[in-house]
């Protein structure tokens, strides 16, 4: 996996919160893939990759679908939840630009922002990662962490 070209996309693709933010995620999903027995290089690829469309305003998110296969609930989610597109289209990036494969670092980016019924240990990690990395600031992200 070339590092240095993520970090490279990253930095010129999201705004300094926003990479900070993924820096964090990144840094803490590794350290919570350690704790519970999980590929740490596989949680900190997804910690890095999980945000990297964020910038993108609503109706970009929802052009990048266009020429795309839409998954089951597009619609819906680009009508009532359009922030969360991202997940979807963060996980398209990972695959087309930086060539995952890996469905378990797929997966873990679509979920990370709505979670799901059959998430893996990675998701999972990911999932709590994002909600409680260190630059979160609502109430709930010290209680998680």
């Amino acid at each position: 996996m070339d590092m240095e070209k993520i970090y490279k996309f990253l930095s010129e693709n999201l705004d300094k919160e926003r990479f900070e933010h993924t820096l964090n995620v990144a840094k803490l999903s590794a350290r919570l893939a350690k704790i519970h027995g999980e590929s740490v290089e596989k949680a900190r690829l997804a910690g890095l990759l999980h945000d990297c469309s964020k910038n993108k305003d609503y109706k970009r998110q929802i052009d990048f679908f266009k020429d795309r296969k839409q998954f089951k609930g597009f619609s819906d989610l680009a009508k009532y939840a359009p922030f969360a597109l991202h997940s979807f289209s963060s996980a398209i990036i990972a695959e087309e630009v930086f060539l995952i494969k890996d469905k378990e670092i797929l997966d873990a980016i679509k979920n990370h922002t709505f979670a799901s019924v059959k998430m893996t240990a990675l998701s999972k990690i990911l999932f709590v990662s994002d909600s409680s990395s260190l630059d979160r600031k609502g109430k709930q992200a010290p209680l998680i962490r």
